[in-house]
Parts: structure tokens; sequence; C-alpha cells
């Protein structure tokens, strides 16, 4: 007898298995990629051959590779999701590939099903790459820099490999530990090695490093601890194998290294931030036409810097100049380091809200943004060109002039009772009481202000002492525009309000601003928080 119950998993399993058959329909994508693009003769590199849909790869023709490489080993892997009633399944093939000569070395398409791959490159060095420490033991390691000469805020790529010849169990190497010098961590990296005809398991650690005054930079023996066998690192030990391995730990040392730091270019542009790269580019995007704008609307301008070799906190911030016709509102910058093989590269995303006040056209200037080519020794610059605008619309007066005194604020009624607070945990407040009590003051001095200005109806004062008071009470969160407000404050209403406010500031708007509205949704969010902290407390409030 078939019941319900089994009718609906019969069902299900029906659902599964025709989804399932309908992946290798989808268009699948062949993608290689290589674990490393630099290697010696005598190591060894891992291609990865992947796809997005279809079927395991039952058979590859790897005849292409045998000109150049010699296929020492292959696994796969895979994996499946069902999601949303879809399923997508993924499938790798992983190659161990070792030279057969030196030189610039092609990796070809490599087809499977259909679809081919991506031709890949690597270079194999005609010589053995030199190490720190020549040695034939079980596990040893060895530490190089790129380069013992760079200029300040250059970076330098100090490379740590650990040999290892037997089982092992290595601790985590940790950060170098250096005096005025920034250390970021890089890639990981897993291959073969022959070393004085034994075989050697590699591990390869990077780091960038970024001196930050000129001089000498003293770069430590790397360390690091490791437990093997202790008849590993004794051959002629007979009695290890019959009574069982006995456990030892090993201490490991590189060589030190110095690093001689020379001053900046003193033909450097004075007072411009000091940005030794290879490369700096600079992208500029609008969220809309900057020609096809309304006096009073908002447009924003995301400007993105990268450079190589630096980090994203050296990276300066991009600032229009004051411009005629045109408010600008400058947002905090968001700051990235994408670690690679060859060093780190530093992103800072600029997002700028740019709203024209009158018709007819502006233009923004252009901004140079000077840097050191490190490889010519010349002073470049990367430019973002002057942008016209266009306005339509009419002419707006300015807004209220914010000088005129204000008068003391009274609670209103959505804030009536205690004075509150921003949310701050129980925890923190034990440990950090000074704190707590810092910021509740610069929260409760921000808000009055605001009040103030509400209660005023000054909208320019308003949008002023509003986005200050929210930046204290929500100390941490990104906010650049208004729109990030209903991520901060959801359901709180403000964005509307906060419109209504560029509204009269920018647009054609002749009735008077009236500031209740947005000092009762303050004033809610400001109640709201304080009952959240009270509910979230383990501790009885201090007063009742």
């Amino acid at each position: 007898m078939v019941t319900p119950m089994k009718r609906n998993l019969l069902a299900l399993l029906l659902a599964v298995v025709v989804l399932a058959l309908a992946v290798p329909m989808a268009q699948a994508k062949l993608v290689a990629k290589i674990d490393r693009d630099q290697i010696s003769p005598d190591e060894t590199f891992n291609l990865t051959l992947g796809r997005d849909s279809g079927s395991a790869f039952s058979s590859v023709d790897l005849q292409p590779l045998e000109k150049d490489f010699s296929v020492l080993g292959r696994s796969q892997s895979s994996s499946t999701q069902f999601v949303n009633g879809s399923v997508t399944s993924a499938f790798n093939l992983i190659l161990s590939l070792a030279p057969k000569h030196s030189g610039v070395l092609t990796i070809p398409p490599l087809t499977v099903g259909g679809d081919s791959s991506e031709p890949l490159t690597v270079k194999v060095f005609t010589q053995p790459q030199p190490k720190t420490r020549a040695d034939t033991s079980a596990i040893f390691l060895e530490s190089e820099v790129d380069t013992h000469s760079v200029v300040v805020q250059e970076q330098v790529l100090l490379t740590l490999r650990i040999y290892v010849a037997v089982q092992a169990q290595l601790a985590e190497p940790e950060l170098p530990q250096l005096v005025d010098a920034l250390v970021e961590k890089l890639t990981d990296a897993r291959y073969h090695k022959v070393v004085n005809g034994r075989s050697y398991e590699v591990f390869e650690r990077k780091f960038a490093i970024i001196p930050q005054k000129s001089g000498v930079l003293e770069i430590p023996p790397l360390r690091v601890r490791a437990t093997v066998p202790s008849r590993s690192l004794q051959p002629d030990d007979v009695f290890g194998g019959f009574f069982g391995a006995r456990q030892k730990e090993v201490n490991l040392a590189s060589n030190p290294d110095r690093i001689t730091v020379r001053e900046k270019a003193a033909g450097y542009p004075a007072g411009a931030v000091w940005l030794p790269t290879t490369k700096l580019t600079v992208a500029v995007d609008w969220s809309r036409d900057p020609k096809d704008l309304k006096v009073g609307d908002s447009a924003t301008v995301t400007i993105s810097l990268a450079a190589q070799g630096l980090l994203a906190a050296q990276l300066p911030p991009v600032v229009y100049p004051d411009t005629e016709g045109v408010k600008i509102y400058q947002g905090k910058g968001e700051l990235q380091n994408v670690p690679k093989g060859d060093g780190v590269t530093g992103l800072r995303k600029e997002s700028i809200a740019v709203i024209p006040t009158r018709p007819g056209s502006m233009v923004l200037s252009e901004i140079r943004i000077p840097w050191w080519n490190k490889n010519t020794h010349v002073v470049e610059y990367a430019t973002i060109p002057a942008q016209h605008l266009l306005a339509k619309g009419s002419a707006v007066a300015p807004p209220p002039s914010s000088g005129a005194p204000m008068p003391e604020p009274t609670a209103p009624a959505a804030a009536s009772g205690t004075e509150t607070m921003p949310a701050v945990s129980t925890a923190a407040a034990s440990r950090f009481p000074l704190l707590v009590a810092a910021v509740s003051g610069k929260e409760r001095e921000a808000y009055r202000a605001l009040a103030g200005a509400c209660q005023g109806n000054n909208a320019g004062l308003a949008r002023k002492t509003f986005w200050a008071w929210a930046k204290v009470f929500r100390a941490g969160e990104m906010m650049l525009t208004t729109s990030d407000l209903d991520r901060v404050f959801p359901g709180s209403g403000l964005v509307p309000l906060l419109e209504e406010i560029d509204r009269k500031l920018y647009g054609n708007i002749a009735a008077v601003w009236q500031g209740q509205e947005l000092l009762a949704a303050v004033a809610a969010i400001r109640k709201a928080g304080n009952k959240a902290d009270t509910c979230n407390s383990p501790l009885p409030p201090l007063y009742r």
C-alpha cells in the first residue's frame, strides 16, 4: 500500500531527478587557473579545470600538455547545490604538473565536451632559485626578499618557505614583527620540489612589507614550530619502528635580512601624498547622466583608485573643489586590500553626492593625483577629467542662514520622559564607563543641536545637525547618502524627511519648512534604542 507520505517522497525524488537531468542542458563553462605563475625547473604547480555545470570529467585529452609539461597526478572534486527549486553543480579537475624545460611556457586551451579553456602562461627559471639555507634534513625553512633597496613606503615582498619530507604538524607562521613598517599577509601556495635528490613538499607564504621610515629596516628571523616523528630525524634509530613513533618538536628559524630604505624623491610635488607604485589607475562612474540633471536633484559620482604595491590606507581621498552652482557632499571612503602573489593592491572608493543649485552649465574641475613610478623613477599623474554638468529647472534662493541663535530646545512629545542615549551593551559599559559617558554626552549634545534647528524650522541647519547626530548615534555605520538611512534606521521614515529638506534647500519650494516631523522621528529612534538596550541588559537598571 502506498501511503500519502510515500507518494510525497516519490514526487520529491522525481523532481530532483528531473532537475538534475536538466543541468547538463545548461551551457557549461570551462575555466582554467594555476596556483603559481613563476616556478623553478625542479618545482611543480597545480592546474585546475573547473565547470559550473554539466557532468564530471570522465575523459579529458591532456595531449596538448605533453609538449612542455609532465602530468604527475590528477584528482577531482564536485559540489551540488539545491536552491529555490534549481540544481547547480560544479566540477573541478586538479592536475599536478612539472615543467620539461625553462622559459615562458604556454598552457594551451584544453577541451572538454565542446568547451575550451583560455590559454595560460607560466615562467620557468633557467636555474633553480637560490635558497637562503641549504639543508638535507627532513624539515627546514628559508626566507627571501625580492629587493634589498627601496624608497620609503615602497613594497617589499617577503617569501617564507617550509620544506617538509616527512609527516609533520606545522604551527601557523606569525606575521613578522617589524619596527617602522606595515606588514600585510598575502597568498599561500603548496607544491613539490627536489633538493639534493630528496623530494620535499613545500608550504609557501608571502608577505608585503611597507617601510614607513628611511634608514635600515631589520627583518628578524621568521620562526615556525613543527612536530615530527623523532625517528624521521634519526634514520639510524632501529627501534623507532618497533616501539612506535616518538614525537619531537622542532623549532625552525630563517636567516635575518636587512633592507635599505631611501628617502622619497626630492622632485616630488610638495604637499602631495607620496605614492611609490608601479601603476595607479582611476575610474569614475556616475549614477545618472551628469548632463541631464535637475536643480535640487542629487547625483552620485563614484571614484575608484587602485594602486599596485600600496595599502588602501596609503591612498588619499579624492575631493572636488568648491564649485559655483553645485553643492558637494563628500562621503566616507571605502578601503580594501587585495592580496595577490606579486603583492598587495590597495583599493579606495569614494562616493560623492553632487546637487546642482541653479540651472545651466557648470564644470567640476579636473583632478590630478601624482604618483612615483618606481620602475622609471619619474613622477606621473592619474587624472580625473573635468566634468561638465547641465541642469534644468529654476534657480533657488540660498538656504536660510545658520548663524542666527537658536532657542533652547524643549523635549517634543515623542521624546517625553527620561533622556535617552544610543544603545550600549552592559558589558561594554562595565569595562569602559568613561567611554560610555563620553559617547552619551556627545550624542545628547548633537541631539540638542538638531532639536534647536528643527524647532526653529531651519532646514539648512537641521540637515547639517542631523548627519552629525546620526554619525554619533550609530558610530561605525557607513552612511554616505540618504539611501543608507533605510539600512541603518529601518522603518524610521527618515529618507522622505531628508529628501524634503533637500527639495526645500535646492529646489523651487517657497513654503516654510517645518521641522516637527523630523524631530519626532529622531526622538522615536532614540527611545527605541534605549528600550532595546534595557531589554537586552542582563543587569537591573541603576535607577528605578
